[in-house]
């Protein structure tokens, strides 16, 4: 669940700007909003209708904060990290959903706050948040 803007739900979390430096995990969450706010604009005029999902596997503990779903099938992961530095690590839950995920599976994207866009593995990509606009 995300809300519809940004500042917003920075408002409502009492999110100073000292509050947001000091706190990764409202940092993080803040991003998160924010990106998914952006794709779910962009994928509202997009010609190729397009489902936004978000993935959960609870045996692993793995997850993926959104997963784009195309009519066919094909499946786009993201994952978005308030990190500006970020390593297969940052990957798991994108790799998890792709070993489950089989032929559907075509590519996944890391979204962080560092400034390159480096290949992670085979289909993965870390990709500066900036690369939104």
């Amino acid at each position: 669940m995300f809300a519809a803007e940004s500042g917003l739900t920075a408002w409502a979390a009492n999110a100073s700007i000292e509050r947001i430096v000091r706190d990764p995990m409202l940092r993080g969450a803040l991003l998160e909003n924010f990106v998914l706010t952006e794709l779910a604009a962009r994928a509202a005029w997009s010609p190729e209708p397009t489902e936004m999902l978000h993935w959960r596997d609870s045996r692993a503990r793995r997850e993926v904060d959104l997963v784009l779903r195309r009519r066919d099938g094909a499946l786009l992961a993201i994952e978005v990290t308030s990190a500006a530095t970020v390593d297969a690590d940052d990957a798991r839950g994108i790799n998890t959903l792709a070993e489950r995920s089989a032929d559907d599976f075509a590519a996944g994207i890391v979204i962080h706050t560092g400034r390159f866009t480096t290949q992670l593995d085979e289909r993965v990509w870390a990709v500066p948040v900036s690369s939104l606009w």
